[in-house]
This record gives structure tokens, sequence and C-alpha cells, in this order.
């Protein structure tokens, strides 16, 4: 999956996607993720994300406890701290990232907790975390009041840490447009205690569509995220692959210039930055930015695992 960090605001973060989105490659053989950003003074700082997934070998889609790759079921608190240490260390070190994003489930926080948070302060020290929840099937959670307690205790254990971010959930393809927005809603209203800025929404859909998330001044200041597929298109160039990347965030400036809103905004390390005279969120992916009143520029990263 690749994916963008914006602000969605502003046309002149959107220019400079097309120009600089093409260096994101640089980690793409290594299917972990890879990021640029494009910076304007006038916008949030967003360069602080360079990210890579670190997932599990079955892909994150389990149905059961999720072990990131190294981690099992006989791993102790110390003992995945310790690989978390040489796996997030090597990751950074070959890719030159600052930034994991770590994988939750409802049976991994119920049974497993003790021993993967671990692996969640080490990387800690070393970087910011981003704490996704991928639901087993149907892009929705089975169980809600599964999911809430999920992140109650995800909440109540990291919302203090600023190097935690919280992905809300991963690809909601299994809402419509206003059920996933009211989720959404729903979370920041539960969890209000955690800065918005560190709260990521999923676009709807396979997380491609932003535009849908980003109208919707209730989710002011938070970070959106864009899944881009373009290897499946065959693309094989950093010019093809930074075209691919661009459309899709000029599509969202346009649906937001004529929506209810005005211009877009991007942001990728706070949510809805976005020009004094505009409101709503934003389109990104591994970390994105939505909001309104606030502006931002633009992160692109490009990563292994949806």
């Amino acid at each position: 999956m690749d994916q963008i960090v914006t602000d969605g605001r502003n046309s002149r973060v959107l220019r400079s996607i097309a120009r600089r989105a093409g260096r994101v490659l640089l980690a793409a053989a290594l299917a972990v993720t890879g990021a640029v950003v494009t910076q304007d003074p006038a916008y949030a700082d967003t360069t602080r994300f360079h990210g890579v997934n670190w997932a599990d070998q079955r892909d994150n889609f389990v149905d059961g406890v999720l072990y990131v790759s190294g981690l099992g079921v006989a791993d102790t608190y110390a003992t995945a701290a310790t690989v978390a240490d040489r796996v997030v260390g090597q990751l950074y070190s070959i890719t030159g990232a600052d930034t994991v994003r770590l994988p939750i489930n409802e049976p991994t926080v119920a049974t497993y907790w003790n021993t993967y948070t671990g692996a969640i302060d080490q990387a800690l020290t070393k970087g910011k975390v981003i704490l996704a929840y991928w639901a087993v099937s149907g892009g929705r959670p089975r169980d809600v009041a599964a999911y809430d307690r999920m992140w109650d205790t995800v909440v109540a254990r990291y919302a203090g840490n600023g190097n935690a971010y919280f992905e809300v959930i991963n690809e909601p393809y299994g809402y419509s447009t206003t059920d996933l927005n009211n989720l959404y809603s729903a979370w920041l209203t539960r969890h209000s205690d955690v800065p918005r800025g560190r709260v990521i929404l999923d676009g709807a859909g396979l997380a491609q569509n932003v535009a849908a998330v980003g109208q919707d001044a209730r989710l002011n200041d938070t970070l959106l995220a864009v899944h881009d597929y373009s290897f499946f298109a065959g693309f094989e160039d950093e010019t093809s692959w930074a075209d691919h990347i661009a459309s899709g965030v000029v599509r969202w400036a346009r649906a937001a210039r004529t929506g209810s809103r005005t211009t877009p905004s991007t942001t990728a390390s706070r949510a809805g930055r976005s020009s004094p005279t505009t409101s709503g969120a934003s389109a990104a992916s591994c970390v994105s930015s939505a909001s309104a009143g606030s502006t931002g520029p633009v992160c692109v990263t490009a990563t292994g695992t949806a």
C-alpha cells in the first residue's frame, strides 16, 4: 500500500506532490514504508513522518491474536521489548524511517496485551508508533462493544505519550460514508482526551475516498489516511507511481473545492491544518490530517502492507 499524509486544504501542497512524490520509492524494494514530505512554511510540519509497517507474517487480517514478525505466543513483555529493539532499530537504520505502524485487534489487546506492550513501549523510545486497528473481515468490527473495550485499553495506556498515534480502523470498506463518519465522530467523543492531531482516519472504502471523510466538519483537526495501490496497475517507474499518487490527492482537492468546504488542506502530523477560510478534514494515509481552520504540508509514504 502506498500512503499519503496530507492536510487537505491547500492546492500549493498538491502541486508539490507531483514534483517530489517519486522519491518515496526509496524503501519500496524492502516492502516497507518510505516517506517523502513536501513542506511550505505556511503549513504544519509533517516531515517527522517516515514510516514502515511491522506486520504479522500471516497478514494483519487474522481471526485471533496478531503476532508481528519476530514475536510469538511464548514471548513476554521483556522478550517482546528485546525483539522490538532489534527489529525497529534495523528498520530505521536501513530505511531512514522514524515511525512504525503496528496492528491491533480485539483478541490481541484482550489476551496478548501484557506482552505486546513490551514491543510497543520499546518502539516508542525510538520514534513514533501508529497503532492501527484491523477488522478481521467485512471492513468493520464484528462486535462493537469489544472494539470499544479494545480502544479504551489502548488509549488508557498511550494517550499521554506524544509519540503514539491512533488509526481508528484500517480500510473501513464495510461502512457507508455516513456510518463511517458517525463511527469516527463517536470515537473522537469517547476518546476526547486524545489530541486530534494524533488520531488517523482512513478514507472511505479501501481508505481511498478521502473526500467523503474530509468534508465532515465534526472530524476537524484529525489526520486522514489514503491508500494507493498503484503497484496493482503494474507501475514500475517512479514517474508513473508519483503521478498516480498525485492524481488521488488532486481528486480530493477538487472534491473539497466543489463541496461544502472551500479549499483542501494537507497535513501529516496534525489533522485538519487548513487555511483560515476553510474547514473540514483532509486526505492522507499512513498518517494524514483533516481539520478546519488550519494548514499543513504533505507527507507521502509507501508501505508493504495495507
